[in-house]
């Protein structure tokens, strides 16, 4: 296979899906990524293809990218400039400034592949959680080509789960979703688990607990990020015992401060 078009080498790729689909073209051949590296020059195609998103990228709800304009500069920005490309929030008080640097910290372990964590983002709400949440996961998006180029071992292109606590509702996702959203988990390098503790147990069977603790025995010793309102000495009456102890076996961070919403109103 010649990777080079006959005009040249191939135009720089402006999305993820292009970089998903030159990824599963390199796996799809004999050519190691090394090989490919130094036909096509990538290493210089990753960088470009960064800095252009940094410019560019907005995250939306669901954690993919958008090409909106980036928002205004904050007022009182983050410390961070890795924070305030990818976080994009108002310092209103220490325990957002925290948050950010929980989520750097997390985001920079699964970018190097250092061995794999659980963390559980606990606080009050209004605190930025699951704006950081989707941040994190569009920013994961984001450079999971470059994170695949680094191990340079073919395989398929690192992707990233982001769920919400409806889905441990048996009432709002059925078993067969259910099913369906764990073998995407299971295949991700990283998952985010947003906004424990909202889901809906109407008849009171346990089956969000049960399905939390699922999830965390399915999941163990993946890079997972939860964040949840509710506080750790409520997690065993809001689930069970057993959620409680799975939960408290990764990294806890409690949150506490007045919501950020009404800071920048």
């Amino acid at each position: 296979m010649n990777v080079s078009a006959s005009s040249g080498r191939e135009p720089i790729m402006e999305n993820i899906s292009d970089l998903k689909r030159f990824s599963a073209k390199v796996n799809s051949t004999a050519i190691t990524p090394r090989e490919v590296s130094q036909s096509c020059d990538l290493e210089a195609k990753t960088i470009e293809i960064m800095d252009s998103l940094a410019r560019t990228i907005q995250i939306k709800p669901d954690g993919s990218l958008s090409d909106e304009p980036q928002s205004v500069p904050r007022k009182k920005p983050l410390r961070d400039p890795w924070q305030i490309k990818w976080l994009d929030l108002e310092v209103t008080s220490p325990c957002v400034q925290t948050l950010a640097d929980e989520a750097q910290a997390f985001a920079f372990a699964w970018f190097r592949m250092e061995p794999c964590r659980l963390k559980i983002v606990s606080g009050d709400v209004g605190l930025g959680k699951t704006h950081v949440s989707r941040r994190l996961a569009g920013w994961a998006r984001a450079v999971a080509f470059e994170r695949w180029l680094r191990v340079r071992a073919g395989g398929e292109l690192p992707t990233v789960a982001f769920r919400t606590a409806r889905m441990l509702s048996p009432r709002k996702c059925n078993e067969a979703a259910f099913e369906e959203h764990m073998a995407e988990m299971e295949s991700a390098s990283m998952v985010i688990l947003d906004d424990l503790g909202t889901e809906i147990d109407d008849f009171k069977t346990g089956g969000p607990a049960e399905r939390l603790c699922h999830i965390l025995n399915r999941l163990e010793g993946r890079y997972l990020w939860m964040s949840t309102n509710r506080a750790p000495s409520a997690w065993a009456s809001t689930w069970d015992i057993r959620v409680e102890d799975r939960l408290l076996s990764g990294d806890v961070v409690t949150l506490s401060g007045p919501s950020y919403r009404s800071e920048i109103r």
